[in-house]
Formats: structure tokens, sequence, C-alpha cells
């Protein structure tokens, strides 16, 4: 399987190899491409979207910390570990670790 550049790529050798290109030019060569991908890069803009919009909604709801961080210190402390959570909350600075702590308070107060 190939991704949307290795693809593009390919395609472009297969061309010149073929002497497409030389029969009606690159850039014709690479309007086809453009049009046979164009609902590929259409749904990759909007995938994109998506995950960046769950980002910034993340960060507004868990207090400016990415939702992996949170599940991860949730996973912590399920596993009872404090020893992995003391060594995993080290790794960030001194405002993730208040924003996190301001989460937990406020989930354990029912907010």
């Amino acid at each position: 399987m190939f991704d949307l550049h290795e693809a593009v790529d390919t395609l472009q050798a297969d061309a010149e190899a073929s002497g497409l290109v030389e029969q009606i030019g690159q850039d014709a060569v690479q309007t086809i491409m453009a049009k046979a991908f164009a609902a590929v890069r259409e749904n990759i803009d909007v995938v994109h979207a998506h995950i960046f919009r769950e980002d910034i909604e993340d960060e507004q709801t868990n207090h400016g910390v990415a939702r992996s961080v949170i599940d991860a210190v949730e996973y912590l402390i399920r596993e009872n570990s404090p020893e992995w959570l003391r060594a995993f909350l080290a790794k960030h600075s001194a405002g993730e670790r208040a924003a996190i702590e301001k989460y937990f308070q406020r989930k354990g107060s029912g907010q």
C-alpha cells in the first residue's frame, strides 16, 4: 500500500517511463494526477481539520492538557503505579501538572 506521496511519485515515474510525459506533456500529466487525487486530498484535509478541532476542544475541556495526557494519568492511577505516575508527571511542566491536578479536582467534585 502506498501513501499519497509514494503513489504520486510512482505514477510520475510510470508516466515518464511509458512515454506519456513525452506524448502529452508534464502539465497534462500533473493535471490528470491532480484530478485523480483531489478527493483524497479533500478527505485528508477533512480528517486534519477534525483532529485539530478535537485537540482544541480537549484542551478547553481538560484545562489546557491534551486528552492523551489525561488518559495516561488515569491509566497509571488505575494501575496503582505511583512510581510511574510520578515519573510521568515529572516529564511535564509545572503548568501542565497544575492543569492535570485541576482536571482531577473538578472530576472528583462532579463538575
